[in-house]
């Protein structure tokens, strides 16, 4: 089982920024070592039933953790994305509001100058 366990906290995912991983990491290893002396504790009880499906719970919890600190980080990474996405969206828009405003001044300051000129 620890085998397993610092197999899996090597793992790289691609996906995450450096400090992420980071914590990621260190997260599934500290449950790794937690997890992998609990077996050891589990193991020196006497052989039962119980015994099997607390192993199981330990490696079940340990997986579904996994899964959902891993989910959430692409779920914040997806915020991020999006987050960039909208202020470049509202930056283009401002720029075009901006133009806008520029060119109808323009226009009528030279509306006002025809005019002027024609009388």
């Amino acid at each position: 089982m620890r085998e397993f366990l610092l197999i899996s906290g090597r793992i790289k995912y691609y996906s995450m920024n450096p400090a992420d991983e980071l914590i990621y990491a260190n997260d599934l290893r500290l449950l790794g070592y937690i997890l992998g002396e609990m077996a050891d504790v589990v193991m020196m009880l006497e052989e039962n039933q119980d015994k099997v499906k607390l192993l199981a719970a330990l490696n079940d919890f340990y997986a579904i953790h996994k899964t959902r600190t891993y989910d959430l980080l692409q779920l914040q990474k997806s915020v991020n994305i999006a987050r960039a996405k909208h202020q470049k969206v509202i930056s283009e828009r401002d720029q075009y509001k901006s133009d806008w405003k520029s060119i109808t001044k323009r226009l009528e300051d030279y509306m006002q100058s025809s005019i002027s000129k024609a009388r």
